[in-house]
């Protein structure tokens, strides 16, 4: 299922590494976007219901997304910076 298209950036910065920077914070503010009710329902949970019809109070913490190698990299590293910030 397609949940969203992605900005595709063209900053006309005359530096490369802050043309990156700039893309990768665009992109993560996207995702945060775009990710909010995943991101709520995960926290407070939500009534769903089975094929039988009975409902049940559900949290859905995993989510699939694709991506390619150098994008992974970039999201695993701030995943990683995250992780490190909340439990230091």
């Amino acid at each position: 299922m397609l949940t969203a298209l992605l900005p595709v950036p063209k900053f006309v910065h005359e530096n490369k590494r802050m043309r990156s920077v700039l893309e990768d914070r665009l992109i993560h503010q996207c995702l945060d976007i775009v990710l909010e009710p995943v991101k709520t329902v995960t926290r407070l949970g939500v009534m769903m219901s089975d094929p039988d019809g009975h409902s049940w109070y559900c949290f859905t913490p995993l989510a699939g997304y694709i991506v390619d190698m150098p994008e992974a990299a970039m999201l695993l590293q701030q995943v990683l910076q995250r992780y490190k910030h909340k439990n230091a």
